[in-house]
């Protein structure tokens, strides 16, 4: 038979029991000395049934086995010890001692008087999140041997990565000579990559072990992974985000480069041997990182005999797949950036299909031309290789003395593809499909100052276009954002005369997120309009309405002449009201802007 507090435990966890009654009933245990039982029975909190079954349930205890990480029913026994019945791993200890590590905690947290991000908050309060000084907030990565957790530091106060190897796989328990290899690796990796410091490589903090739970403590950056990114970037249609963002990507894998020349170079030079979009992370304030070093080669270490086959196939240098020790080294990670700047142009990796067909065709065959994937045409009438082409398939080559001698010249070599798209002088250096992505990224920058609101600003931007962009596809799409800025500057000039002559109301305005009602336009000048509401009159300026707004205002002005409709559906337009601005562009038909409606119409935003 349990004691009160293991029965009231039991009750609060099943549901039976709210807080409020088993604190009602539990004062009136203390301040009686009856029976917790039978007061809840003589409160009419509990029948009789239900006191029985929560009794019958404390017999068979759920706890949280942290070995296998799972919660299990674990029966009561004469010594009063619990443990898992699948690794018999004594429970209740590890338990008690989670709720002291709980307990400091919180003495800690009122002494320094810490405020918690939520999620560490509720966490903070689950014994089995409890990990040495770390608190357990959320997996954030998974991978063939490791698994990574967000985590709070408690005392420094900030989160934290920590990487663990995979204990359980799909329930069955990892043999002991599996374990003892993957935390051989984990501690390997960490001693190799401690001292690495680099602004493009996530550094490592501390290793260690709790409760028999090897781990490496790295800083936690917030972003999202190449290969989440790739993902996104086809939900939305495109090949890769190259194609979205060309100049920025081509940065990132510069600079993964430069990261990896710094490790290459080390004291005691370390290769990645794992680079791949999913190692690759950017982060919120678009800053690239290494991440995982796993698989490292230390080239100061011995180098006879084979390798273990380790890594992932599309990815693997030749040499990799055929465990080549003494051929793995620095080419080995140039190889890898090939891989995935192939992925990046061609839309997908080099080799496709089945691990064992990869493997194959990696050994016999160079990939196709990325070119020739987008086109799905024969190599012979493709145009001649472009610059771009040819680092990624220098990166590529079989033999790893035909590769570039190091992640410094990838680097040097990706760097004049980036000067070169920045200044617009991409012709024969990127292949022509992404010459064209460049230049509708480019365009794709005006439109979002015209959605700004910012005229003067969208007009530099558009100049600085020009002066890069020479072909004819690109003096369409610009002349088109010419005219919209031209329609756009000359309809605030007649709208700063209908506000300051009518003063017009407006049922709804959306200010910086914020939805005002009844609004009225007092007056109106090139930089702001002056609305009253709630009692007093407020400056806001142009910029601060998104073009949707700005359409509302021109309509509750009254303003219906040809040149403000056309204005209003271009407004329309870049606030992706498709179905009003094509209503727009419709009603010019027959009127004196109706070729210039058709013009803007048919361009690409």
């Amino acid at each position: 038979m349990s004691d009160d507090t293991s029965l009231g435990q039991t009750l609060l966890e099943r549901g039976l029991l709210t807080r409020d009654e088993f604190e009602d009933a539990d004062s009136a245990r203390r301040s009686t000395g009856r029976p917790l039982i039978g007061i809840l029975i003589e409160k009419c909190y509990l029948s009789a049934a239900q006191i029985r079954d929560a009794l019958a349930a404390l017999q068979n205890r759920v706890r949280f086995c942290p070995r296998c990480e799972v919660r299990v029913p674990v029966p009561e026994t004469v010594d009063g010890r619990e443990r898992c019945p699948r690794c018999l791993f004594e429970v209740r200890w590890q338990e008690e001692k989670r709720i002291a590590q709980l307990q400091d905690f919180e003495s800690l947290v009122r002494i320094t008087r810490d405020e918690l991000p939520p999620e560490v908050e509720a966490a903070r309060r689950l014994p089995a999140r409890i990990l040495g000084k770390y608190i357990l907030v959320e997996e954030i990565g998974r991978g063939g041997a490791g698994i990574v957790q967000k985590a709070w530091d408690t005392m420094l106060g900030e989160y934290v990565a920590l990487k663990f190897i995979r204990e359980d796989e799909r329930s069955v328990q990892l043999d002991s000579e599996t374990r003892r290899v993957r935390i051989f690796d984990l501690v390997q990796e960490a001693r190799a990559t401690l001292r690495l410091r680099h602004e493009h490589i996530v550094p490592v903090r501390d290793v260690g072990s709790v409760e028999g739970r090897f781990y490496i403590a790295m800083d936690y950056v917030e972003g999202e992974t190449l290969a989440e990114h790739q993902r996104q970037a086809k939900a939305r249609g495109a090949l890769s985000p190259l194609y979205e963002r060309p100049a920025v990507w081509l940065r990132h894998l510069r600079d993964v480069a430069v990261a990896l020349h710094y490790a290459h170079t080390f004291p005691k030079p370390i290769v990645h041997c794992d680079i791949k979009p999913a190692n690759i992370l950017i982060s919120r304030s678009g800053v690239a990182y290494v991440l995982d070093f796993g698989l490292h080669r230390v080239l100061s270490g011995p180098r006879e005999g084979a390798e273990r086959v380790r890594g992932t196939p599309a990815y693997m240098a030749p040499e990799q797949v055929i465990g080549d020790a003494a051929a793995i080294g620095v080419p080995t990670d140039v190889y890898g950036l090939g891989a995935t700047l192939y992925e990046l142009l061609a839309g997908r990796p080099a080799f496709t299909g089945q691990p064992e067909d990869i493997l194959r065709h990696n050994m016999r065959e160079m990939p196709a031309r990325p070119l020739d994937v987008l086109r799905e045409a024969d190599s012979a009438h493709l145009p001649e290789l472009t610059l771009l082409e040819e680092i990624c398939l220098r990166c590529l080559a079989k033999e790893p003395r035909e590769r570039y001698p190091s992640a410094r010249h990838v680097a040097e070599a990706l760097g004049h593809v980036v000067e070169a798209v920045e200044s617009g002088r991409d012709g024969g250096i990127v292949p022509p499909a992404l010459a064209e992505a460049i230049e509708r990224a480019e365009v794709r920058r005006v439109d979002e100052q015209i959605s700004s609101g910012d005229l003067e600003e969208a007009l530099r931007e558009l100049h600085t276009v020009r002066l890069k962009r020479e072909s004819l596809s690109a003096r369409r799409r610009l002349e088109s954002r010419r005219h919209q800025l031209q329609l756009l500057a000359q309809l605030r000039t007649r709208l700063i005369e209908r506000v300051n002559a009518s003063r017009p109301v407006l049922p709804r305005l959306e200010v910086g997120g914020e939805l005002w009602r009844d609004v009225e336009l007092l007056k109106a000048t090139p930089r702001m309009v002056v609305v009253y509401h709630d009692g007093r009159g407020r400056e806001v300026p142009w910029t601060a309405l998104p073009p949707g707004q700005l359409a509302e205002v021109v309509e509750s002005a009254g303003m219906s002449e040809p040149a403000d409709r056309l204005a209003t559906a271009v407004l329309c337009r870049l606030a992706r009201r498709e179905e009003k601005a094509a209503a727009l562009f419709e009603s010019l038909k027959g009127s004196p802007l109706e070729d210039l409606a058709r013009e803007i119409r048919d361009s690409e935003l």
